[in-house]
């Protein structure tokens, strides 16, 4: 597991005190996933560890406000793919709303367009669900304490203080529609799921996808979601 960007002066012991002035800050986490089996594994794991308490549980991303609300968490573990609202959104929403709560994805997929985008939307680190009981432990008390965290697995270039579109260009205006096909590809979905979501045929999502591609200037899905976060263009819910 890469640490980077750890705040100035603070270090954390293996109780998960900071130790610079000798009052105990238990972590607090909520996990936010969609499979009751990875939930209560998670919360067995970081259950175990001193000085980290897991206050509560959700299954959607869209029921993440709402508990950051009443349960006040330090770190909020949360999946990529969520229903209601994917964990990149959900790490945006934390971000823009100014809460304190720091966003650690677990995420089983490895593909860098979803590191890119979860650290572009202010998450403070992204773990494989193939990490060790003890990274997943050091991971939530390092972004606890003001850390950037990466898998050891996947490239340390991907992280945020490394990397730099530079890229600036104006934003196509997009329809309803399109925004709405967006939404669902930033979602983890795949042409023909999106076709039956929207009640649309698969030849007209391609369509959609095609058009999106080249009004954003991007060729695969991985760099539409990356470009739709950065710029902010993922979040409005999908017309049902």
């Amino acid at each position: 597991m890469e640490i980077v960007a750890a705040s100035a002066g603070v270090a954390w012991d293996e109780d998960g005190k900071a130790d610079e002035s000798g009052v105990e800050h238990g972590v607090r986490v909520l996990v936010v996933d969609d499979h009751p089996i990875l939930r209560e594994g998670t919360r067995r794991i970081l259950g175990a560890a001193r000085g980290i308490e897991v206050v509560g549980e959700v299954e959607r991303g869209d029921q993440v406000a709402g508990a950051i609300a009443e349960l006040d968490p330090d770190v909020v573990l949360l999946d990529i793919r969520l229903p209601g609202m994917n964990g990149v959104e959900v790490a945006r929403r934390i971000t823009s709303m100014g809460w304190r709560a720091k966003a650690l994805v677990l995420s089983a997929y490895a593909d860098e367009g979803y590191v890119q985008a979860a650290f572009a939307a202010g998450a403070s680190g992204f773990l494989l669900k193939t990490a060790s009981p003890d990274e997943l432990v050091n991971a939530v008390r390092a972004v606890h304490f003001g850390a950037t965290v990466i898998d050891s697995s996947l490239s340390a270039s991907l992280l945020p203080h490394q990397r730099s579109s530079g890229r600036s260009v104006g934003i196509p205006s997009l329809t309803r529609r399109e925004m709405d096909v967006l939404a669902h590809v930033g979602s983890g979905m795949r042409n023909k799921q999106i076709a039956t979501e929207l009640g649309l045929s698969r030849r007209t999502v391609e369509g959609h996808v095609s058009r999106l591609f080249e009004k954003l200037d991007v060729s695969s899905r991985t760099e539409l979601v990356v470009f739709a976060v950065e710029n902010r263009l993922i979040g409005t819910e999908p017309e049902r």
